[in-house]
C-alpha cells in the first residue's frame, strides 16, 4: 500500500449539517489551527466563523474524508468533494489553484466599491513641485537642523552622571557567571541536558 501524501478533512456543523472542506498534509495541526483561530475570532473564512460564534464549539466535528497519495490527487479530491458534498461554508472551489465563488468575487467587489484609495494615482507635477519647495527651503531645514540640535543636546544631559553601564565593565566571576547561565540555557533548549 502507498503512502499516504495527505488529507480531505470535513469540519461539519452537526446542528444544519453544513460542511467545510480542506486539505492538508498535517491532520492534526490543521485542525488546532483551524479551532485556535475560530475561539479567537480571527478565523479567514467568515462563514465558518460566523456559524462557530452562533452554535458554539460543542456543534462543530472533525473528521478525514479521504486520503491521498499525490498532490495532483488531492487536489482533484478536494475540488470534486466540495461539489459533490455541497460544501456550504467553502468560499472557494478548492485545489491547487483555489478560485473564489461568484457569491465570494461579488462580495469583494461590492466591498471595494466606492472606496476612494491613492493605489495607483499619482500626485500632480504642481503638488510634486510644492512638496519638493517645502522641503527643500532653507526654512524648513533650519528647524530641523535646530531640532537635531536641541534633542541632541537633551540626549546628552540625560545621560550625564549615568553611571548604570556607562564605562563599566563586568567582572571576570560576573562575566563567567552569565556564560555559565547562557551555555545552559542553549543546552536545555536543544535537550542536551
Amino acid at each position: 500500500m502507498a503512502e499516504v501524501y495527505g488529507y480531505i478533512y470535513a469540519i461539519t456543523n452537526t446542528v444544519n449539517g453544513k460542511v467545510y472542506l480542506g486539505r492538508t498534509l498535517r491532520i492534526r495541526a490543521r485542525w488546532n489551527e483551524h479551532r485556535s483561530d475560530l475561539r479567537c475570532d480571527t478565523h479567514r473564512n467568515p462563514k465558518l466563523q460566523n456559524a462557530w460564534n452562533k452554535y458554539g464549539e460543542e456543534a462543530f466535528a472533525f473528521s478525514v474524508v479521504a486520503r491521498a497519495k499525490s498532490a495532483t490527487e488531492l487536489n482533484d479530491l478536494e475540488c470534486s468533494l466540495i461539489v459533490t458534498m455541497g460544501a456550504e461554508y467553502n468560499l472557494k472551489s478548492g485545489g491547487y489553484f483555489d478560485h473564489h465563488s461568484e457569491e465570494s468575487r461579488k462580495k469583494i467587489g461590492d466591498a471595494a466599491r466606492g472606496h476612494k484609495r491613492w493605489l495607483g494615482r499619482r500626485h500632480t507635477p504642481e503638488t510634486i513641485a510644492k512638496m519638493c519647495q517645502r522641503t527643500m527651503s532653507q526654512e524648513v531645514r533650519e528647524h530641523l537642523s535646530r531640532v537635531a540640535a536641541a534633542t541632541r543636546l537633551k540626549m546628552s544631559e540625560a545621560q550625564k552622571g549615568n553611571s548604570k553601564s556607562l564605562g563599566n565593565k563586568h567582572t571576570p566571576e560576573a562575566r563567567k557567571k552569565m556564560s555559565d547561565a547562557a551555555l545552559a540555557t542553549w543546552a536545555l533548549r536543544k535537550g542536551r541536558v
